[in-house]
């Protein structure tokens, strides 16, 4: 062994513990290096809490502003470059006549997460573009009689969380009894619209962090419109699409 292998075997070894915050060569890596890494961020999927101010114009209330909690994404101030690729991705929703600031989303990726009490103030091409949707609601005994019908008309939702724990139900109504209702809910809409693409349903017990069932999406008859029934049509009376 030679003098210097003495003198390095005594040296202690010591990890590299410290967090990497900036890398100062990236800006000199090729650009499809670059725009891979920039692509790798934006298929993070992102689950965001969005809110509402409400003012009164007359007898009804209207939606000031729309807020969130959530971040702008962060590709869209890092430089030139990733703002670009971030605005082909994300575009700007939630503005009002009364305030311009918009939340950036990319409905096919990100959650949108409601209050349900909030639901039916969604309008225009948010009501029309969500994808995703996480509910929560205090009321969960009459959550179809409240929400079913605006979500019938979220043309292009597709999978819809519902989280409720059943604090407010009255003794008698137990959860089993509110499954069996959201269940029949769900399937009278299905009955009424055989061509209504039903979200992929999940019904959560927020007291339990469980899911307590699942409804199944899709169309009863794909393509059935009201014109349909007038033909004569037969439609289902009834289709089992539950996991429980």
């Amino acid at each position: 062994m030679t003098n210097m292998d003495k003198d390095n075997s005594a040296i202690p070894y010591e990890p590299y513990t410290t967090p990497l915050t900036k890398f100062h060569l990236f800006p000199h890596l090729p650009q499809e290096l670059r725009l891979e890494i920039w692509n790798i961020i934006l298929a993070e999927p992102r689950q965001i809490k969005i809110d509402c101010k409400k003012r009164r114009i007359l007898q009804r209330r209207v939606v000031d502003s729309w807020t969130t909690d959530t971040p702008i994404p962060a590709l869209l101030h890092v430089c030139s470059e990733s703002r670009y690729l971030g605005l082909s991705y994300y575009k700007p929703y939630f503005s009002t006549k009364t305030c311009s600031k918009a939340i950036y989303l990319n409905f096919e990726r990100d959650a949108i997460f409601f209050q349900d009490g909030i639901l039916s103030y969604l309008t225009g091409e948010e009501k029309r573009g969500v994808q995703k949707l996480v509910l929560e609601t205090k009321d969960v005994a009459y959550f179809g009689h409240f929400n079913l019908d605006f979500i019938v008309q979220m043309e292009s939702l597709r999978e819809l969380e519902i989280w409720g724990d059943g604090a407010n139900l009255p003794s008698w109504y137990d959860n089993e009894r509110y499954l069996r209702n959201i269940r029949g809910d769900f399937e009278e809409a299905r009955n009424t619209d055989p061509g209504w693409e039903c979200p992929r349903v999940r019904l959560m017990n927020s007291k339990t962090n469980r899911e307590d069932g699942i409804i199944e999406g899709g169309a009863l008859i794909p393509g059935w419109t009201p014109a349909d029934r007038e033909d004569g049509d037969e439609i289902p009376r009834r289709v089992e699409i539950f996991n429980w």
